[in-house]
Formats: structure tokens, sequence, C-alpha cells
């Protein structure tokens, strides 16, 4: 049986000030603003304690120069939040990095997550999900052209346990996809995890529900 979603959290990344195009045969969705909502969440069936939002390094600026017309307003941001687990505690946090931008942005990003997190969390364990926008193949955390990989390692965080060696993109309805890239990652420090997984993002009918497939991990907290 699933478990019961009892508490969630969410905090606006964008704005979108102009809707996007449909694709043939879609209705556009109304003349505002008023769909166009971007940001990250965690949903949980324990309760959040003391969420928290973390505003990341503007590398790329979609209102002055924004990419065709997804003209926005807003910034690259992360969720945090703290969870009892029977006698262990921890801190999960979900992050949308800059896609527009190259590794070196990505880890000043990166760099900014560390450390409010290490101000936030303390000597609690860590698992940081999300989409970071790599631009790396399957299994690519050791690539050297994103170095967050390599600075996260050094702050003590895993990835080789967390993830699978697959993509987590695919072609959908609205999105052509990344290709191959694996874009979405975990990394935890201080706890250990296990069993690994990737989803595929269809429904019963096989239709395809998102351009991201689900990634999953196990935690083990002593």
């Amino acid at each position: 049986m699933a478990s019961r979603i009892n508490d969630y959290r969410y905090a606006q990344e964008f704005l979108e000030l102009v809707p996007m195009p449909p694709p043939a045969g879609f209705p556009l969705h109304g003349s505002g603003s008023t769909e166009g909502f971007h940001g990250n969440g965690i949903v949980s069936s324990r309760l959040i304690e003391a969420p928290a939002v973390i505003r990341l390094d503007e590398m790329a600026d979609w209102y002055a120069a924004p990419l065709g017309s997804q003209r926005r307003i807003g910034n690259r941001m992360a969720v945090a939040a703290t969870f009892n687990a029977g006698i262990s505690r921890f801190v999960a946090c979900s992050v949308h990095l800059e896609n527009r931008t190259d590794g070196t942005g990505r880890a000043n990003q990166m760099r900014t997550l560390l450390d409010a997190l290490d101000a936030y969390a303390g000597s609690l364990p860590i698992v940081i999900g999300g989409d970071l926008n790599t631009h790396v193949g399957p299994g690519g955390h050791d690539d050297a052209s994103e170095p967050l990989f390599a600075m996260a390692v050094a702050r003590g965080y895993d990835w080789a346990a967390c993830n699978l060696a697959q993509p987590t993109t695919r072609t959908s309805t609205w999105s052509q996809s990344e290709g191959t890239r694996q874009l979405d990652w975990f990394c935890a420090r201080g706890c250990k995890v296990r069993d690994p997984a990737v989803v595929p993002a269809l429904g019963e009918d096989a239709s395809v529900l998102s351009d991201h497939e689900l990634i999953l991990v196990t935690l083990e907290l002593s």
C-alpha cells in the first residue's frame, strides 16, 4: 500500500510571463500567466519541519534575454526541510540548477547550495535530489566538464551509490527532451543509500506523462 501524503511544501522559482505555444492539436491555456508557475517542492508521508528556501546564483536572465518566448521573472532555487525517521533525523533538499549556463556556472550554484545546507543541517544526514541540468552522458558523475560532482564529493557527498547510469529524460508531447543526458540526480552525505531506480514516466496506457523520468533511492539511517 502506498504511503499517505501528510505534508508538503512548495516555493516558486519562476513566473512565466508569456504562455508557451502548445503542440499541434492541443489548446492554448489562456492568454495570461495564470498557469505559468515553476518551482520546487517536497511531498512527504511524514511531517515537514523547518522548511527553508535557498536562492541560488543567477546565471541567466530569463527576462532580459528569454529563451524563445519563455520570458520569466525569478531565479533558480532549492527547498530544504528536516524530517524525523524513527530515532533519526535527516534533511532532504529539492533543487533545480540552471540549464542556460556551463559547468562552472552550475558549480557556483552548487557551492551556494552546499554552503547553505551546511548552515541549515549542521551534522544531520543530507540527501539532495533534483534536475541539475548536467551536460553529461549516463553515469557521468566523474565528468570534469561538470565540476559540481567533484565539489560535492570533496565535501562528503556520494553520487555513485545514489544513481543508476542511465538517461533520465525522454521525448514528450511538449518537449524533445535532452536526449541521452542524465539530468536528474541524487547525492547524499552522512547516511547509507541503496536501490537506486529510474521509473519510466508513462501512464497505464503507455502515454508519456513527462519528459523527465522518476528517480528513486532508499536511505538507511542509523
